[in-house]
């Protein structure tokens, strides 16, 4: 691990939340960046995975006082059993993290507060199971589908406390009391596990929550990147991830999204979005 320090600030509490923003991201326009942080696997330390990471580079960012990291590089290798990522992230100051544009609505909002149901903001930000999604379930319904890069929103008309849960090769869950006129995150993921990978469910403070749902774009037409083979084909895609032999991309086809992959040796040139 390295760190490169453009300014530093007063180091932050070491509870203090850090909002990752991932590669496609969206920064605020007042953040300040301040440095940048290096971490990966050297061949000679222990295996790095994609949680211990970013744990490393949220802890460079405090102790130069930075509250957001924005990943610019994201490189695994390895099996998926035994990852080693390398990821280069950006640290920045944002200091407008509890006004409009990243806050939260409160009891103050009359425009949402006398509205009959709470929000649940649910998203995913890049992570390391890139092919590995995963069905929330609210109680025995299915609100939505977890993807890599996605987000969505889910107006919550039954109030109280109610369990949040996802299965792949275990279960996991959350409890949460949902008020009327609230807004609640849930930061959703894919911790390692035995086989496929778990789900990893967090609930997250709101306004980090916003800030890190904001960062998230979704894919259109007019921001998708173009892989050219050698053949001559091209590939309009969003790319989310690489390793060293292949490109982990994400296909829209009307409704439909795939995930899939192209070997590195087959492509001539990439165009970014």
């Amino acid at each position: 691990m390295t760190t490169s320090v453009i300014k530093a600030f007063p180091a932050l509490n070491p509870n203090e939340d850090i909002i990752v923003i991932v590669q496609k991201g969206i920064v605020s326009k007042d953040a300040k960046e301040i440095g940048e942080a290096k971490v990966g696997y050297n061949g000679l330390e222990n295996d790095c995975d994609w949680y211990e990471a970013l744990a490393i580079a949220k802890e460079e960012a405090r102790k130069i006082g930075g509250n957001a990291i924005k990943i610019t590089e994201h490189q695994i290798s390895g099996s998926y059993l035994i990852q080693r990522h390398r990821i280069i992230a950006k640290i920045f100051i944002i200091n407008n993290l509890h006004d409009q544009q990243f806050g939260i609505v409160n009891s103050h909002d009359s425009s949402f507060v006398d509205r009959n149901y709470a929000l649940l903001h649910v998203y995913r930000q890049g992570d390391f199971a890139v092919f590995l999604d995963y069905k929330l379930h609210l109680g025995d319904s299915v609100i939505c589908n977890v993807k890599n890069n996605q987000k969505k929103t889910i107006k919550i008309y039954t109030f109280g406390t109610h369990t949040i849960w996802a299965r792949t090769e275990s279960k996991e869950e959350l409890k949460i009391n949902f008020e009327k006129g609230k807004e609640y995150y849930i930061k959703c993921g894919v911790a390692q596990g035995l086989l496929i990978g778990r789900p990893d469910l967090e609930i997250v403070k709101n306004h980090i929550g916003k800030a890190e749902y904001n960062s998230i774009q979704s894919y259109d037409n007019g921001n998708l990147d173009k892989i050219i083979m050698d053949d001559g084909r091209e590939i309009l895609c969003t790319i989310t991830n690489e390793d060293d032999d292949n490109v982990y991309i994400i296909i829209i086809k009307g409704d439909n999204e795939l995930n899939t992959l192209v070997n590195k040796n087959k492509i001539k040139s990439i165009v970014k979005g």
